[in-house]
């Protein structure tokens, strides 16, 4: 199942391990971030073409998947369930 489904159709699967922390903040926190700065971090978590010729709504919903995947907490498949402390 993918992250988020285009207006066109296209199914999206938002991959964050594609930016660094440094970019995601100039994205999210940096109020003076280019367009095409932007554009090139959706085409890195995406794997979308020119980003900046998607249709307004489809931008804004990607943008957004992202910022909510950002803030769910990360789940390490190597950490146990069970305490370790005695």
């Amino acid at each position: 199942m993918s992250d988020l489904k285009l207006s066109d159709g296209r199914e999206v699967d938002v991959d964050l391990y594609q930016i660094t922390m440094k970019e995601y903040r100039t994205w999210f926190f940096d109020p003076e971030v280019e367009d095409k700065v932007a554009d090139s971090y959706i085409e890195k978590v995406t794997g979308i073409k020119k980003a900046s010729e998607l249709p307004m709504p489809d931008y804004r919903i990607i943008v957004n998947k992202v910022f909510e995947l950002s803030r769910l907490p990360v789940s390490d498949p190597n950490s146990s369930s069970a305490s370790n402390s005695t």
